[in-house]
């Protein structure tokens, strides 16, 4: 049992620090640089990978949210799971120079899948949690964005089998730290890698193996520049 809940929550714990990739706070471009951000990311956990797409909206000095869709793949089984995740937050400057933010961050995923056999399986998680970053301007056109976030986690597995009994439902409860750093070009597009560390809260010192995620972004929606126009003097009549 113990190793059927390491998959199901694994697969959650990959699709969770997404939540974190809608500020600066979590590494991401401003959205200064326009108010909506379009993306995806890639997580390797243990024994298994997760792809998803997301899709953020937000202020530049206030509140944000987004969504995602996910897949996850795990090794040894044939079966998938599909992740759907919400995050919301708000972003608070911590100094005059708008460089540093911290972000109180909610999250809600739910995964259905991967089934056991015949037996159907879904998970749900809500992340309570804070993330701080710092914006790090260079001489080039690369703005270094490294962020650190925690996560309170609980999660609930879900089981039925064929017959359509449920069978007892599996429930744990896990911190998460993230850490990485985004690198931000031309202050629209963002390049993110990062390592997520689940961290048991239940007293029985057990922890997970990290979890590795690289992800990227666009913004878009801002300003766009206005063309140069001239504005010609009429000649004085003669």
């Amino acid at each position: 049992m113990r190793r059927f809940l390491g998959l199901a929550l694994v697969g959650v714990l990959v699709a969770v620090p997404a939540a974190v990739r809608a500020q600066t706070c979590g590494g991401m471009a401003s959205f200064t640089s326009g108010p909506y951000r379009a993306g995806g990311g890639v997580g390797f956990g243990n024994n298994q990978t997760n792809f998803n797409a997301n899709l953020n909206a937000g202020s530049p000095y206030g509140p944000f949210g987004g969504v995602s869709l996910g897949r996850s793949d795990f090794d040894g089984n044939n079966n998938s799971g599909t992740d759907f995740g919400l995050n919301a937050g708000y972003a608070f400057e911590l100094n005059p120079q708008k460089t540093a933010k911290f972000c109180p961050i909610a999250a809600f995923d739910y995964m259905k899948g991967p089934d056991a056999g015949t037996t159907d399986v879904s998970s749900r998680s809500v992340s309570l949690g804070g993330a701080f970053g710092l914006l790090m301007h260079t001489q080039s056109a690369i703005t270094l964005a490294p962020f650190l976030s925690a996560s309170f986690i609980d999660f609930k597995n879900t089981r039925t089998a064929a017959n359509g009994n449920s069978l007892p439902s599996i429930s744990d409860q896990y911190g998460l730290i993230t850490v990485g750093t985004g690198f931000v070009m031309n202050r629209t597009l963002t390049i993110q890698p990062a390592v997520a560390f689940p961290v048991s809260v239940d007293g029985a010192g057990r922890t997970d193996d990290a979890i590795f995620t690289l992800g990227f972004g666009v913004n878009f929606g801002g300003p766009r520049a206005r063309p140069a126009t001239t504005t010609a003097t009429p000649a004085r009549p003669k």
